[in-house]
């Protein structure tokens, strides 16, 4: 199976501040793809992929140490358009291994996903 992105990606940088918890990211779209790469703070070298092929608040971790894990609580839920409050895009949750602990600084990396949006 092969996936279709349309448009430019768009980049980004989340840092987790306090507490981890759910961060909503806004993109002007709902991505198809999103990869992130943790740079600094206690779990620099883990990373993390998701697709609109996964169910909200899921995603692929792999931990600086190269332990991979299915999330399937705390990590992408896209935000699709009219929703209340909201502009299109995604949040991401505490991701474990990769966005949970105060002071990871988190790069994304996220493509629109070809389906109308």
């Amino acid at each position: 199976m092969s996936y279709q992105y349309n448009g430019p990606a768009v980049t980004g940088v989340i840092t987790v501040a306090g507490t981890p918890g759910d961060t909503d990211v806004e993109l002007g779209f709902v991505p198809g793809y999103i990869k992130f790469t943790c740079v600094s703070g206690t779990q620099a070298g883990a990373q993390a992929e998701w697709n609109d092929q996964m169910a909200d608040a899921e995603a692929l971790a792999v931990t600086a140490a190269g332990a991979a894990t299915i999330e399937t609580s705390n990590g992408v839920t896209k935000i699709p358009a009219n929703t209340a409050g909201q502009s299109m895009g995604f949040t991401l949750g505490a991701l474990a291994g990769v966005a949970d602990t105060a002071t990871d600084v988190v790069h994304y990396i996220a493509f629109r996903s070809a389906k109308a949006n």
